[in-house]
């Protein structure tokens, strides 16, 4: 039910600002994927959430994504998907200046 109510309200956002919420929409869902063991289906959604915050100069969200999914991977026991996203996630923090971030992966999760 909260999944719900949170879908509707970014769906709503996403009409009025695309920019600003398309990535967060993604984000969700492949969170939501995630959560149901659709592997597959969570990966797009990873990659595409990434993508869109990328091409948008959202160098937090794409961060985020990206570290989302290599925990994603992180929990599925994949190490080597992990990794790379994990990677991915701290050259777009530090490219965003969040170096504090950046060396927070390094020293809780592989990279």
């Amino acid at each position: 039910v909260l999944y719900n109510k949170v879908v509707e309200e970014t769906q709503k956002r996403a009409k009025h600002a695309p920019c600003n919420a398309n990535s967060k929409m993604l984000l969700l869902e492949a969170e939501y994927f995630s959560l149901m063991k659709e592997d597959d289906k969570a990966r797009t959604k990873y990659d595409e959430a990434a993508a869109v915050a990328g091409g948008n100069g959202l160098l937090q969200e794409q961060a985020l994504a990206y570290e989302k999914a290599g925990i994603h991977y992180l929990d599925r026991g994949n190490e080597s998907q992990a990794s790379h996203y994990f990677g991915k996630a701290h050259n777009a923090y530090l490219e965003w200046g969040a170096k504090g971030k950046a060396n927070h992966l390094c020293t809780h999760y592989p990279l």
